[in-house]
C-alpha cells in the first residue's frame, strides 16, 4: 500500500482574500495551511516563533519561502497582530452554556435498536471570536501603508532565519 499524503485544510474565504489582495503564492499558502493558518484568526494565533518555525520547517523539507514572501507574512501577521479583539476573554467565558456536540437517543421501542444522533450547535453572534467584522474594510483601508512597509522592508531587514539555516549548513556541512 502506498502513502498518500495528508492533504491540509483548505483555506478559509479571509484567507484567500489577504493572500490573493497581497499576491502569496501558492508554495507559501500550501505551507500555512500545513501549520494550520487555514483562517484569519487562526493566522492570529501565530507567534513570531511559529513564523520562524514555519520558514524553517519549509527549508528543512527542501521548499525554503523565498524572501520577498517571507516578508510578505510578516507584514501580515504584524497587521493581523493590531487587530482589537472584537470580544474579551471574560465575554467568551461567560457566553451561552450550551454544549456542543453530538447527542444519541434510543428510539421509543426497544424492540428496533436503532439509535438517533442529533447534533447541537449555537452561532457565534458576529462572526469570529478575536477578529472584528470589520476586518475587510480595515485592511483595504491599511493595504497602502501595508504595501509601503513591504517596499522599505526590502532594502533595510535581513532575511535572519535563511543566514541562520545558510550558516547552519555552512558549519554542519
Amino acid at each position: 500500500p502506498s502513502k498518500k499524503e495528508i492533504e491540509p485544510p483548505k483555506f478559509h474565504r479571509d484567507m484567500r482574500l489577504i493572500c490573493d489582495v497581497f499576491h502569496v503564492s501558492e508554495q507559501t499558502r500550501h505551507a500555512l495551511r500545513s501549520f494550520d493558518a487555514a483562517t484569519l484568526e487562526d493566522f492570529s494565533f501565530m507567534t513570531e516563533e511559529d513564523f520562524a518555525d514555519l520558514v524553517a520547517c519549509q527549508a528543512r523539507i527542501g521548499k525554503p519561502l523565498p524572501p520577498l514572501q517571507q516578508r510578505k507574512l510578516s507584514v501580515l501577521l504584524s497587521w493581523v497582530h493590531s487587530l482589537p479583539a472584537s470580544q474579551t476573554t471574560a465575554e467568551i467565558n461567560s457566553s451561552s452554556s450550551k454544549a456542543e456536540g453530538f447527542e444519541l437517543k434510543e428510539s421509543k421501542s426497544e424492540s428496533d435498536g436503532i439509535l438517533k444522533a442529533s447534533y447541537k450547535f449555537s452561532l457565534r453572534k458576529g462572526g469570529s471570536t478575536f477578529i472584528p467584522t470589520d476586518w475587510e474594510n480595515r485592511f483595504y483601508a491599511d493595504l497602502p501603508r501595508l504595501r509601503r512597509e513591504l517596499r522599505d522592508m526590502a532594502g533595510t531587514s535581513s532575511n535572519w532565519v535563511s543566514d541562520i539555516l545558510c550558516l547552519r549548513w555552512m558549519i554542519c556541512g
